[in-house]
């Protein structure tokens, strides 16, 4: 098992080495060093990957074995505090982030299970942050970028879906004919 998880570990970093935003590899690697109970960098891992998540506006973030009523919250819109106590060991688990950008305090919440924390914090602006924290030394903000979907195609010579729709309208302009009668159909066929 252990050579499986060192292996799933390695594709990771691979993947990781390939594409930095690849936030699936980051989930990967996250997962396999959970499962290896290296739970502080697997945590690490996974606010890594949440920083390039630039599709939503909100961030999740989540917290295991702990029960509600224990649990305390504050939201700011430069930082989150956490304070709870995990029911299995009794400790107090304490989560404090300056956050590099400001959130909407007033639309975050959180929500509780028997075993789950579940934090939205929700962005002011939808733009690919560069860093979760504001102790993070990258602090480059990126744009979104607007790319039109390119998809596989046999054919030669590319076809500009955008320009179909106008031709259709135009076609369907030029062909106001009563086509309701199946004899003025076989007709215009002739």
């Amino acid at each position: 098992m252990l050579l499986f998880l060192l292996d799933a570990l390695k594709d990771g970093n691979d993947a990781i080495k390939l594409d930095e935003t690849n936030i699936k590899a980051y989930i990967r690697k996250g997962v396999s060093l959970y499962n290896q109970d290296l739970k502080e960098e697997a945590l690490e891992v996974f606010f890594h990957g949440l920083e390039f998540d630039s599709t939503d506006d909100q961030l999740k973030i989540w917290r295991h074995k702990f029960e509600k009523e224990l649990a305390g919250t504050i939201f700011f819109s430069d930082s989150i505090t956490i304070h709870t106590k995990i029911p299995s060991s009794g400790q107090d688990y304490s989560l404090e982030v300056d956050l590099a950008y400001p959130i909407d305090s007033s639309r975050t919440n959180f929500n509780a299970t028997g075993s789950n924390l579940e934090i939205k914090l929700y962005k002011r602006q939808a733009i690919q942050r560069t860093s979760l924290d504001a102790q993070s030394t990258a602090a480059k903000v990126q744009s979104p970028v607007e790319n039109t979907p390119s998809y596989p195609s046999s054919s030669l010579h590319a076809k500009n879906w955008n320009k179909l729709e106008p031709e259709i309208k135009r076609d369907e302009k030029e062909n106001t004919d009563d086509v309701g009668d199946a004899n003025a159909i076989f007709q215009r066929l002739d």
